[in-house]
This record gives C-alpha cells, structure tokens and sequence, in this order.
C-alpha cells in the first residue's frame, strides 16, 4: 500500500496541535508550551503511530473493495519511509480458503467452550489505554511496556541487506514486533547506551532470503518512552467505541 506524504504531515501536523493544548511540559502553562516543542518530543512517535495508521486504514479499504476475506491482523511491513515522498508499506496477510461443501446433513462436531481469564482481559484493556495514551521521555531504564527510540544497523556477515538500517525508529518492549531477541535485548537500556545485538532470524521469516540467517545489529538508544495511561473514565470508554458509564460495564463489553 501507497500513502500519500501529504496526508501523513496534514495528520502528523494536526495531532500534534492537539497535543500542544493538552500536554503537561515542566516550565510551560497548559496549552502554552512551544509547538517546535511539542514537536522535539512528541513527532516521533506521533509520525510513527500515524504511518500504521493510514496503512492499515488503506488495507482494509482495499480488501473490502476486492472482496477479500483476510484472516487475524495483517503484518505491515515499512519498504521506504523517505521525507517528502510517499511512504511504501508491504503487507502480508492470510485469506479464508474457500470450501465448497455440498451436504452438511451427515456431519458431526464437536463444540469447544473457552472463557477469557480476567488477567487476558486486564491485558487487553491495558492495550487500549495505550492507544490513546501520551508517552513520556523518561530518564530510567526501560522495562516490559516502554517504547525505545533507537537508530539501529544490520548485517549478516557484515554485510548489509535490504531494511537493515533505521533511524528514530520506535520499539515497544513487549509487543512481539520485532524479531525473537531484539526487544527482550533492549530491556534495562537507557538514553545514550549503545549495544550490539547477536540474533537469527526465524525460520519461517517473511524475507525468505534472510530466514534462519545469524544478524548482527548496532543500536544506539535515543530516547526511551513510558505511557502516561488514560483514566478509566467514561472519556475513555467513549473513545473506544463503548457508551458504558462504569469500568464494570465496560470489562463486560470487552469481555464480550
């Protein structure tokens, strides 16, 4: 999928105005603090959320408009992400196969039953606080749930291959985003810390060329990023989709 560079700085340049009336800087009054402010802490992260964003939005008009039926989330992967120009995500996903069953009448199954345990759903929940979250530059470590900002370099025998650097880039420790190893290795950096990470990629990796390959990977730790998660408040749970008034009307829902 395409997204146009304009849309993204229209949608980039918005939130961050929004952002400007509500975000809480020390030495700034409310709604007073500096937008090339707001911008130094906040675009990154901004920018990145907003890139996935119109990707998945642009996705999912596609495959409605083609009649497709696709299968869990799909795996959006950046290809050229270059200012000024149109960004270029390629995206990997799985379809319902189509089956042509001519009688049902002689068929037997089974009924599996399976309930949601209160810590799944509290994980859920934490989830979607995070969307609509405002994260935080933070001078300690990081841990389980902060996000990284790092430049970052690969190479496989020193040498390099295709995606392999990434500058400003956004990882969020515990989201399974990345490769086995590489966010489990970020755990404990902090701002200006540099680390070599010695990983494989998986065998079954979408990039068949690279699959089950050893990599090396130069980090440089930029910034890291802790979530100032929403109130569960009725605010929240408008934002979400879900008109409730209490939180125990609202884990119903999302049970649901």
């Amino acid at each position: 999928v395409t997204i146009s560079s304009k849309e993204i700085e229209k949608r980039v340049s918005s939130k961050l105005q929004v952002s400007q009336k509500t975000a809480k800087v020390k030495g700034f009054r409310k709604g007073k603090v500096p937008l090339e402010v707001i911008s130094k802490m906040y675009e990154p992260q901004i920018r990145q959320d907003v890139l996935y964003e119109e990707a998945a939005q642009s996705f999912y008009k596609q495959v409605e408009k083609k009649g497709l039926k696709p299968v869990g989330k799909p795996s959006l992967l950046p290809q050229r992400v270059e200012p000024g120009k149109d960004v270029l995500f390629k995206v990997e996903f799985e379809v319902y196969p189509e089956v042509n069953v001519k009688s049902l009448h002689k068929l037997s199954y089974k009924k599996f039953l399976s309930s949601l345990e209160d810590r799944d759903l509290n994980e859920t929940i934490t989830n979607m606080r995070k969307r609509f979250s405002k994260w935080e530059i933070i001078k300690e470590t990081a841990s389980l749930g902060d996000r990284v900002k790092i430049d970052f370099k690969g190479t496989i025998g020193e040498e390099d291959f295709e995606g392999n650097t990434a500058n400003d880039f956004l990882v969020e420790i515990g989201s399974k985003s990345m490769i086995k190893g590489f966010e489990e290795g970020l755990l404990g950096v902090k701002a200006g810390d540099k680390k070599i990470l010695n990983l494989n990629f998986p065998k079954d990796y979408q990039k068949k060329e690279l699959a089950s390959k050893e990599v090396q990977f130069d980090i440089t730790v930029k910034e890291v990023l802790k979530p100032n998660l929403v109130e569960l408040n009725e605010d929240f749970f408008k934002q979400t989709g879900i008109e409730v008034k209490s939180l125990n009307d609202f884990r119903k829902e999302v049970k649901k």
